[in-house]
């Protein structure tokens, strides 16, 4: 057992200056600590540019070699003035490959959580001219690998445009209402899959791969809207599918530019199955996709080769638990069509392997006792790929791995949080490092001779947290009821002294694979400095099931979500109690939102004995109220762990509870349905408990707004004061 202390470099500042206390309009509303990105950072093709906005908002030109302006491509000003122009932002903007047309949205509306409907334009850099390319609102708007032609969805069909011809051509035909889409994901794939634009274009440009959706028999959720411009009363509905319930059946089919014929890729029998991913050969003349039977204990690659339209198996890999969909994010194709990486945990540890497919062998790339996070990128020419891995959990460094001698060489050693991305030519690269106290840094780095350039220092960000009193949170390692060490952070009050009591709020999130406690910029929020501030000791522990320990540890809390990572809290809660006399042991709290406000309902239910108080915020409270394809790969399916499923809910210890709970839901939200808090609240009532709640009309799962920010932080602010402030001061 040992702690170890940061002495930040941002946080512990002059005690002569940093005198300022925190506002929590600073955090929700003034935007004082917000930490600047990369402002659309893209380096260009031809390998000796990159490109970034301005601080005015103006897309510049960048030489590799020294950073310096080369030229001005296109100003904010110069946008407005175009016919159309108007209102129209170079934020988010999209290049196409000949680094000659730019794609801008307007009248941009959200869907779901990353999907979002349209208008789109495109501006033309040679011409100096803005083109409006559909009328109507469309999504999943992207270019063509080369030549000049898009695609995009609109009305459940797939489309495509081109430019030179200024003629659209639809290549799927659903109607509106038979409950069939083309190209566009359903709710479950984009939210638990992360499928949005439900098609590929392949490298050469002569195909698109796309997703059939047919959700007929897809249950239909319903909630009310109420909008306070209309005394009308609204519905919105869509398709949800939750445990048991008939999900999606999904088809993969591949269009021909050349011949315009559409072939069918793969389609299941009368098995449920999943596609979360559908990768494009080098060299075009191949699809890749990945499949998954719906209790997602096993995957396989299957292969179809566009010389006959023929789907066959490459290979197939099982779990006794799940198959976490994360790995599926690592694949690379070689131009050479013989081989292919892939990510799995096959072996206890998330490694990265290579696939001989002539050979039908594999090698293994990254043979380390410790979990490879991403595949950053391969560069066949110079026979290495680039990967991040997490030695310590809590950080992430940067290696390259010869692919034919697996010599390994670091990239970055620096303690904290790394994110490199490539050039074509590898010959520069973008590196984004920041630690739990150290904003965000962003420089290009020359591979050769190691030349720095400085895209973002956040400069002005370290000069605000100089005025600041703030607290230096401490990393520990804290022990669960099996010996197991968790990693953890504690923040303590700006003026914690010996002596005193204080009050503590675990603040957390704790779901499968997930991380709070890691060595980067965000971990330890405002919102946090605030309340240690108010004299509340702030803790986050990743409990057991959090991710980047090993497959046995996050899988180990298959088919009872719950009731492992709780208990690990409150074993956290206990140690703290014990091993510290300044931890008030009965003024615990715990906070939480999403699987986050799921464990701040089992902390005051389950773990009453620990926790006094909890604020729950749009919580699960009934796994089979959730989405099918999130709850069945961590429960699986409810006719086979009814017991689990009967467990697994913080209704099932209601008995228990002798605690404050302060519960938040907004009506409208997609993702955790309202009727979650809503049942809960019932069984808490019909068991005599009292607890107080508050729900945000039209509010989806993220709660969202300026206004409704700063309300429900302000509501939280002055629960958590009330019940674990009260009469108590420091003694």
């Amino acid at each position: 057992m040992f702690f170890f202390i940061i002495y930040p470099t941002c946080l512990a500042q002059d005690s002569t200056r940093a005198q300022q206390l925190i506002q929590l309009e600073d955090v929700y509303g003034k935007n004082t600590f917000e930490a600047r990105g990369t402002r659309n950072f893209r380096f260009s093709t031809d390998g000796t540019h990159y490109y970034q906005l301005g601080i005015q908002g103006d897309l510049l030109r960048f030489r590799l070699a020294d950073g310096k302006l080369r030229d001005t491509i296109l100003t904010k000003r110069r946008l407005s003035q175009q016919e159309g122009g108007r209102g129209l932002s170079l934020n988010g903007h999209v290049w196409n490959e000949k680094e000659d047309l730019l794609l801008l949205h307007s009248q941009r509306n959200k869907i779901y959580r990353f999907s979002f409907t349209s208008i789109p334009w495109l501006y033309d850099i040679k011409n100096d001219s803005l083109f409006q390319l559909t009328d109507r609102p469309v999504r999943n708007v992207s270019f063509s690998p080369i030549g000049r032609q898009l695609a995009y969805c609109r009305d459940n069909n797939l489309f495509l445009y081109d430019l030179d011809a200024r003629k659209e051509i639809q290549i799927t035909h659903a109607s509106h209402d038979e409950g069939v889409q083309n190209g566009i994901s359903d709710w479950v794939y984009e939210e638990t899959f992360g499928v949005v634009q439900a098609y590929k274009w392949s490298y050469d440009g002569r195909y698109v791969a796309y997703y059939t959706f047919d959700m007929s028999q897809v249950p239909t959720h319903t909630f009310p809207i109420y909008d306070a411009k209309s005394l009308a009363g609204e519905n919105y509905s869509y398709r949800y599918y939750r445990p048991g319930e008939p999900i999606a059946k999904v088809s993969i089919h591949i269009y021909d530019l050349h011949t315009g014929e559409t072939q069918l890729g793969d389609k299941p029998d009368e098995a449920e199955y999943y596609y979360p991913r559908i990768y494009w050969a080098k060299d075009s003349r191949s699809l890749f996709i990945y499949k998954m039977p719906r209790n997602q204990k096993s995957f396989e690659i299957g292969q179809v080769d566009m010389q006959n339209v023929i789907y066959k198996t490459v290979l197939t890999e099982r779990d006794k638990r799940y198959i976490d969909r994360a790995t599926f994010d690592a694949f690379y194709s070689f131009a050479d069509e013989k081989r292919f990486i892939y990510m799995s945990e096959k072996e206890g540890w998330r490694r990265l392997y290579l696939y001989d497919l002539g050979k039908n062998k594999e090698i293994l790339l990254t043979p380390f006792s410790y979990d490879t996070d991403r595949l950053l990128a391969v560069d066949e020419k110079g026979g290495k790929l680039y990967c991040s891995v997490a030695e310590d959990p809590r950080e992430r460094q940067v290696l390259s791995i010869g692919l034919s001698k697996g010599n390994i060489q670091r990239l970055t050693d620096t303690s904290g949080w790394n994110t490199l991305s490539f050039n074509r030519a590898f010959t520069h690269y973008l590196r984004i490092f920041s630690t739990i106290d150290v904003p965000p840094v962003a420089t290009v780095h020359s591979v050769k001779d190691g030349t720095v350039i400085s895209i973002e220092d956040n400069a002005r960000l370290k000069d605000t947290l100089y005025y600041f009193r703030l607290s230096a949170p401490q990393f520990v390692h804290i022990p669960n009821r099996h010996g197991v060490d968790l990693n953890a952070w504690i923040l303590y009050p700006p003026d914690y002294r010996e002596g005193a009591k204080y009050p503590v709020l675990f603040a957390n999130y704790g779901g499968p694979g997930s991380q709070r406690v890691t060595n980067s910029w965000g971990t330890v929020n405002f919102w946090h400095q605030y309340l240690a501030q108010q004299g509340i000791i702030v803790v986050c522990v990743d409990n057991t099931g959090t991710g980047y320990r090993g497959a046995d540890f996050k899988k180990a809390i298959y088919g009872r979500l719950g009731i492992q990572e709780i208990e690990d809290q409150m074993d956290a809660a206990r140690w703290l109690s014990t091993r510290y006399t300044t931890v008030d042991s009965t003024r615990i709290a715990y906070w939480g939102w999403s699987f986050g406000g799921f464990m701040a309902s089992m902390a005051i239910t389950y773990g009453a004995d620990v926790f006094s108080t909890a604020v729950s915020v749009a919580p699960v409270t009934h796994w089979k109220l959730y989405q099918s394809g999130y709850a069945e790969r961590h429960m699986g399916l409810p006719k086979d762990n009814p017991e689990g499923y009967a467990q697994s809910t913080p209704m099932a210890y209601i008995d228990r509870m002798k605690g404050n709970l302060l519960l938040i839901h907004g009506t409208a939200d997609d993702n955790v349905h309202f009727r979650n808090s809503a049942v809960f609240s019932q069984q808490l009532i019909k068991e005599g408990k009292q607890f107080e709640q508050y729900y945000y009309p039209d509010k989806d799962h993220a709660i969202a707004g300026t206004q409704t920010r700063f309300h429900l932080y302000r509501l939280m602010t002055d629960y958590l004061l009330k019940k674990l402030k009260g009469d108590h001061e420091n003694q």
